[in-house]
C-alpha cells in the first residue's frame, strides 16, 4: 500500500521463521525490490539487524508481549505496534513509537510512510524506546519488580 516513490526511499526487513511455508506470500513480496526475507536468526544476527535499522514494525494480532519489540527498545528502536502488542501498553501518546489499531492495514501503511518521510520525529523517539525498555524491561526493572511483589506479599 506504500507509493512506489515512498518505497523506493526505504528498505524493508522480514524476519520469518519459517516463511517458506507460505510460499504464495513470499513469492508476492519477491516481487518488491526493497523487500528483504530473512529466516530464523541467531541472537546474534537479531544484533546486528537490530543495530542497523531505523524503525522495528510488529503488527501480530494478538501477542501479548514480543521479546523481540523490547529487543528492538533496548537497542534505541522505535517500534511499531498494533495495540494487541503488549508493550503498546508503554508507547501512550507515540512515546518511543506508534500504536496502530490491529487489522488496519491503512494506518500500518501511513504510519511506515510518516516513518520514512519524517527521520527527525524517528530520532526523537530512540530514547523514548530505550527509555521504556529501561524503566519496563531492563534487568534493574525487573529485579525492582520482584522486590515489591516480594514485599506486598510480606507485608
Amino acid at each position: 500500500m506504500i507509493p512506489d516513490t515512498k518505497k523506493s526511499q526505504a528498505r524493508f526487513v522480514f524476519i520469518c521463521p519459517g516463511a517458506g511455508n507460505d510460499s504464495k506470500w513470499v513469492e508476492m513480496a519477491c516481487r518488491i525490490p526493497q523487500i528483504e526475507i530473512l529466516g530464523e536468526q541467531t541472537q546474534e544476527e537479531l544484533e546486528q539487524i537490530l543495530s542497523n535499522i531505523d524503525v522495528f514494525v510488529c503488527p501480530s494480532r494478538d501477542d501479548p508481549m514480543p521479546i523481540v519489540v523490547t529487543e528492538a527498545m533496548q537497542h534505541y528502536v522505535p517500534c511499531i505496534v498494533s495495540n494487541q502488542v503488549g508493550q503498546s501498553e508503554f508507547m501512550i501518546g507515540d512515546v518511543g513509537g506508534f500504536v496502530f489499531e490491529s487489522e488496519d492495514v491503512e494506518a500500518l501503511s501511513r504510519l511506515m510512510e510518516f516513518c520514512i518521510d519524517c527521520s527527525k520525529e524517528i530520532e526523537k523517539r530512540q530514547d523514548e524506546a530505550y527509555k521504556i525498555y529501561c524503566d519496563n524491561f531492563s534487568q534493574d526493572a525487573m529485579e525492582r519488580k520482584v522486590r515489591e511483589i516480594i514485599d506486598k506479599v510480606l507485608n
